[in-house]
């Protein structure tokens, strides 16, 4: 099944492991909002507004950031700032051209037991009415 997404990512959350060193991501995640136009954000209580969530660590942090989107067809991109990484392919250093496919919609989904989850050629990006999975 291809993505039809008809626009790109504006309000992208941000959900980061608090003791990883992600401040590069950060820098990066930060400046390409701002190139796109987008707004980045990092409240829980804002999850309702996002159109696509970064989460930062390892698979403990993404499985927390696609709980912030239960019941929403939102994709949640991890890049793994963590030790090994199941959930998780995206490395920093591929961060900003997944970034790139995810904003413009260049992903295809694919169910799984659990959730959707959407590949291209490098990475996953996931949907689903449950925690989903991004690989972009």
């Amino acid at each position: 099944m291809k993505s039809s997404a008809s626009r790109p990512h504006r309000t992208l959350g941000l959900v980061v492991h608090p003791d990883r060193p992600v401040r590069d991501s950060v820098q990066v995640i930060t400046r390409f909002a701002r190139r796109i136009g987008a707004t980045v954000i990092a409240r829980r209580c804002d999850a309702e507004r996002v159109d696509g969530v970064i989460s930062l660590g390892g698979d403990g942090t993404m499985l927390g950031a696609m709980r912030l989107v239960v019941g929403r067809q939102v994709p949640v991109l991890g890049v793994n700032h963590g030790h090994l990484g199941f959930l998780i392919e995206v490395t920093p250093s591929e961060l900003e051209p997944a970034l790139e496919r995810l904003t413009e919609g260049r992903f295809t989904l694919e169910p799984t037991a659990a959730w959707m989850r959407a590949t291209s050629p490098r990475s996953t990006t996931s949907w689903s009415p449950r925690p989903s999975r991004c690989r972009a």
